[in-house]
């Protein structure tokens, strides 16, 4: 993840440390967000495909191939959300890192949700990491990079 400054003011180092311990445990909704919505349609047309095929024989993915993705969307989530430091009122008996963790979690969940409707979104997340590791898999990510840097276009990031 990244860890310098990517737009002016993004100086929330609490909030930078908690998405970066968070990857792990929650990035895989890029993944399993996709695959949810690629199965179901190809259930609802009744058609198999070779992705969905080279996906099912995945059993492990290298992290990396989605961090990129993720950083994208904490970047987003600093640059719109970020309250600098300051708790929203009234207060609910939450610590900060309480308050930090609920509020990034829920958006994040809902924007992969968002994200993934985006046919091409969850193809290239799929074809990712299906082929990672292969020319195949690299250009999905470039792509995918592609897709959220217009998503993402109003923060100004270095990735």
């Amino acid at each position: 993840m990244i860890f310098g400054h990517c737009f002016a003011g993004d100086r929330n180092e609490k909030l930078k440390w908690i998405q970066r311990d968070l990857y792990l445990e929650i990035g895989v909704f890029f993944l399993i967000n996709s695959k949810d919505r690629y199965y179901t349609a190809l259930r609802v047309v009744a058609v198999d495909t070779e992705l969905r095929r080279q996906v099912a024989t995945v059993k492990r993915w290298n992290r990396r191939v989605l961090e990129v993705a993720y950083d994208k969307s904490a970047t987003y989530y600093r640059f719109t959300h970020d309250q600098s430091g300051q708790m929203p009122l009234p207060f609910d008996g939450r610590s900060y890192e309480e308050y930090l963790i609920g509020s990034w979690c829920n958006f994040f969940h809902e924007e992969v949700k968002r994200l993934v409707e985006m046919d091409e979104v969850s193809r290239t997340i799929l074809t990712a990491i299906a082929y990672q590791d292969s020319p195949a898999g690299f250009q999905a990510e470039v792509r995918l990079m592609e897709i959220l840097a217009d998503e993402y276009s109003i923060v100004v990031s270095r990735r």
